[in-house]
């Protein structure tokens, strides 16, 4: 009977990545390690000391149609590093695990976002406009091949967006299926790429992701540099804006200290 699937999931610590730090393996955008989490342009970044974590729970099973078996379940109850959740916390009925991942990636691009400007807004900085930007990609159409979460999307068939609207009507006066041109930014670069439209479920043009509106802040750029479809969820946000605020500012804010 112990070896019977149960509806539950085991949650235990997962990674950590010192947001004062650099990427970790396979943590990044492309899978790339290396660059900082926390990327400055346009001043240039204070010296930190110590470390800054921001923590995440693996989940088992990872995938909505598994179950932990009865055994994996009461050695979870009884250790002092794991927790036992019903299925569907993890897993609402109804949905699939695609749709579950997918949530979480857009958690994790929206709190990557909200870290940024609230940092900006706690140092001071004034929003000099607004920029269209790219909380998540939906997997399995054209956009996905060129498109990455955290992209700022500038300008449609050469018609500058600043607002999520704008890209929507640009878009959705396209027929399905036609192209069209997106002037990207990303990581401080600028690209464009020229790629096809889809049907959506109301018969418009679609490109398959999901936007946001994100301030702009006159003379200094702030990047992210983890990728959401690794670490998704939204909880990492208070880690991040502290972890901003503390390059940008004199005296490093753990004091040496290592803090998660």
């Amino acid at each position: 009977i112990v070896w019977l699937p149960v509806p539950y999931v085991v949650l235990s610590p997962g990674p950590v990545a010192d947001t004062l730090g650099a990427v970790p393996s396979g943590d990044g955008r492309d899978g790339q390690a290396g660059g900082p989490i926390i990327g400055i342009k346009g001043i240039r970044p204070q010296p930190t000391s110590g470390h800054l974590y921001l923590t995440t729970v693996a989940l088992t099973p990872g995938d909505c149609n598994a179950h932990p078996r009865l055994l994996d379940a009461i050695e979870a109850w009884l250790s002092p590093h794991e927790t036992v959740e019903p299925h569907q916390v993890q897993c609402p009925p109804g949905q699939s695990s695609q749709a579950v991942h997918q949530q979480g990636v857009e958690d994790m691009a929206r709190s990557q976002t909200n870290a940024i400007i609230a940092a900006m807004t706690e140092l001071g900085y004034k929003a000099t406009g607004s920029a269209v930007v790219v909380e998540s990609v939906t997997a399995g159409l054209p956009a996905e091949t060129v498109i990455e979460p955290d992209d700022l999307i500038l300008a449609a068939d050469g018609k500058r967006v600043t607002r999520p609207q704008q890209l929507v009507n640009a878009v959705q006066a396209l027929t399905p299926g036609h192209r069209v041109s997106l002037l990207v930014e990303r990581a401080g670069a600028q690209h464009t790429y020229d790629i096809a439209t889809a049907k959506g479920p109301n018969g418009k043009a679609r490109l398959g992701v999901t936007i946001g509106e994100q301030p702009v802040f006159n003379g200094i750029s702030v990047s992210i540099g983890l990728d959401p479809n690794v670490i998704g969820g939204p909880s990492a946000c208070a880690a991040l804006a502290l972890g901003i605020i503390d390059k940008l500012t004199p005296g490093g804010l753990t004091g040496g200290r290592t803090i998660a």
